[in-house]
């Protein structure tokens, strides 16, 4: 028959305190959660005094000791260390994870590779295409990919407006072909994926932030000359958020009086709109703005 592997001590000095008194606080907590059982142990735990838990701390000790030399014995009888129940529990809750992950991701809906890829970088995207090689071949073998970008970067820089231009005309010119091409493949395959419609802008714009939202927006440029110049926009966020919270309730609800009337506006323009522009797609629209 196979050793029987020692079991690991655990919870030192409290985990000690705890088996001794676990009877005792079991039936304190008589038709509670588990939960309240540990709960009430770390309320006594912490009451010790200073003198009431180095007993425990030695007696932890010697059990560690007792634990260290079983398992040398173990292995050495040709025990197989394995992982404990914690160990067990912590492994089989990352495997969860991870499944979950991966499902998730598998069940994501793949943007279809047939739709129009959309030129990007301008008249600098055209010229990098063109020169990549080039100017990689003038950096040190064991360049890194970001010294490309910057050296392009410094090259486009010194061109001028004329040697520029080819490179802008021909990002139009794919832009015009792009467009096209889209259109097309909207026709062929309406709102696929990759091909999602527009925001009609002429739709009512439903008020956001509450009533900080009218607070922040009139009082931001005001907030923002107190700032030194050289402020970030977090800055500015965090100044304004102090001074928000820093008002009374009174000067609060003028804001809030602020925020209801533009929503009241919102909710009549929307009726409006949706009259003018057919239900189905104004419900859209508004469903949007939530």
């Amino acid at each position: 028959m196979a050793p029987e592997q020692p079991k690991t001590p655990v919870g030192g000095a409290f985990g000690v305190f705890f088996e001794d008194k676990r009877h005792e606080f079991t039936k304190a907590c008589a038709g509670q959660k588990a939960s309240e059982v540990s709960k009430m142990a770390g309320i006594e735990w912490k009451k010790l005094t200073d003198e009431q838990k180095p007993p425990y701390q030695k007696r932890f000790l010697e059990i560690k000791a007792k634990y260290d030399k079983d398992m040398k014995a173990f292995l050495a009888a040709g025990g197989t260390k394995e992982k404990g129940v914690r160990a067990l529990r912590s492994q089989k809750a990352t495997a969860k994870r991870k499944l979950g992950k991966k499902m998730k991701k598998r069940g994501k809906k793949m943007k279809d590779a047939n739709v129009p890829k959309k030129p990007a970088g301008g008249g600098y995207g055209q010229y990098l295409a063109e020169n990549r090689e080039e100017i990689k071949k003038a950096l040190p073998q064991d360049h890194k990919i970001t010294d490309v970008a910057k050296a392009a970067g410094a090259k486009w820089k010194s061109l001028s407006a004329k040697k520029k231009k080819p490179y802008e005309d021909k990002y139009h010119k794919k832009m015009a072909e792009y467009k096209v091409a889209f259109e097309e493949y909207k026709k062929n395959h309406g709102d696929a994926e990759g091909c999602k419609k527009k925001k009609d802008a002429n739709a009512p714009k439903k008020p956001a932030g509450g009533s900080y939202g009218e607070y922040f927006a009139e009082n931001r440029e005001e907030i923002g000359k107190a700032l030194p110049k050289d402020h970030k926009i977090t800055d500015l966020w965090k100044a304004v958020r102090a001074k928000w919270k820093s008002l009374a309730d009174k000067d609060r609800k003028l804001y809030e009086g602020k925020y209801h009337k533009k929503m009241a506006e919102y909710h009549t323009n929307m009726a409006e709109y949706k009259e003018n522009n057919g239900g189905a797609e104004a419900k859209d629209e508004e469903e949007k703005e939530k």
